[in-house]
């Protein structure tokens, strides 16, 4: 038990931080006790700059070449994607469900893929991680630029927030960080490689803990300000983001059969797991950043925080699949004496 609350150790957070502001929103809302309106900037820092530490960009080389492997990845996420959640929050319009909720869904469309649980995913299904690993830390890279902007002009926010404005906070709390850990890591190198190893996960741990923080304002500040995050609303966004998922995943995996790409079945498998995934660590700084304002910044964040677990549990579920598609064995199960053993 304590080795999966460890693994899950993210969504037990995230159960702690909505749990307590649920339970009191004044503590953490702006001009509440803790005044978060005072230092909440320095999170979203600190997130961007663990993600510059944390970016290999020294490894890009590596699989610089497949450009056909580069192209699929960033078009199906950054492209395809947006697109494809934007037709279906246009479909949902005539529900009841509020907007702020469907344009939660156009938000995560835009966001490019995972840094670190897509790399994994391919590497356990026996996928070529080479490729995963660079377009994890391209799609991230394009992203700081490129999702921003798409947001804006999907959901329409440019003309509430002027795009030249949010450029100057996103070079300050997004582009600069990022490019301040890429400058550490090659000051202090052998440091950094340390603070990635399993004996040392400090680095992975600090932006863990950032992300909760976000997280905990972010409803602390909807919650006192009287919306309602109701379990049909929750329930929803869990029926919708599957929906999206599964058909993002069945889009990927048609076109990645096209002849144009020619992929083997491994660079196939690193395809459509990355192309498929949104990540959360770029995500919620940025609704940090565009939503800071808006007393609906709770209903926008529900997607995504929905979306993450989601992603994680289908590639997880997926992963034996994936490895007989590639011909990968797939370890046995330990029996009774190795179980106890361990």
């Amino acid at each position: 038990m304590l080795r999966l609350l460890r693994r899950q150790s993210f969504l037990v957070g995230l159960a702690i931080v909505v749990a307590a502001a649920v339970a009191a929103p004044g503590i953490g809302r702006n001009g509440g006790p803790l005044a978060p309106e005072r230092w909440q900037g320095f999170l979203v820092f600190g997130i961007f700059l663990c993600s510059g530490l944390e970016l290999p960009t020294n490894a890009l080389g590596v699989a610089l070449r497949d450009v056909r492997l580069h192209v699929f990845v960033q078009g199906v996420s950054l492209g395809v994607a947006p697109l494809l959640f934007f037709a279906a929050t246009r479909a949902l319009e005539p529900t009841s469900l509020p907007r702020a909720l469907l344009e939660g869904f156009v938000v995560l469309g835009c966001l490019p893929t995972t840094v670190t649980s897509g790399v994994a995913f391919t590497r356990a299904s026996g996928g070529d991680e080479a490729g995963a690993l660079f377009n994890a830390t391209l799609g991230n890279l394009i992203g700081i630029f490129v999702t921003p902007l798409s947001i804006l002009f999907m959901t329409g926010r440019h003309a509430a927030a002027p795009v030249g404005t949010v450029a100057m906070q996103l070079a300050w709390q997004v582009a600069a960080p990022v490019a301040l850990g890429q400058l550490l890591q090659r000051i202090a190198r052998g440091c950094i490689s340390k603070a990635r190893s399993p004996a040392g996960p400090w680095l992975r741990r600090s932006s863990v803990f950032l992300l909760l923080a976000i997280i905990y304002l972010v409803f602390c500040n909807s919650l006192s300000r009287g919306l309602a995050v109701s379990a049909s609303y929750i329930i929803a966004a869990v029926v919708i983001a599957a929906a999206l998922h599964v058909g993002l995943i069945a889009v990927a995996f048609g076109l990645s059969r096209l002849a144009i790409w020619r992929f083997s079945r491994p660079r196939r498998t690193a395809a459509i797991i990355c192309s498929t995934q949104k990540t959360a660590a770029l995500g919620l700084p940025l609704l940090a950043i565009l939503y800071r304002d808006d007393p609906s910044i709770g209903l926008v964040a529900l997607p995504l925080l929905i979306y993450h677990p989601l992603q994680l549990l289908v590639a997880g579920v997926a992963v034996d699949a994936w490895r007989t598609y590639n011909g990968v064995p797939i370890p046995p199960e330990p029996t009774a004496p190795e179980r106890s053993a361990r």
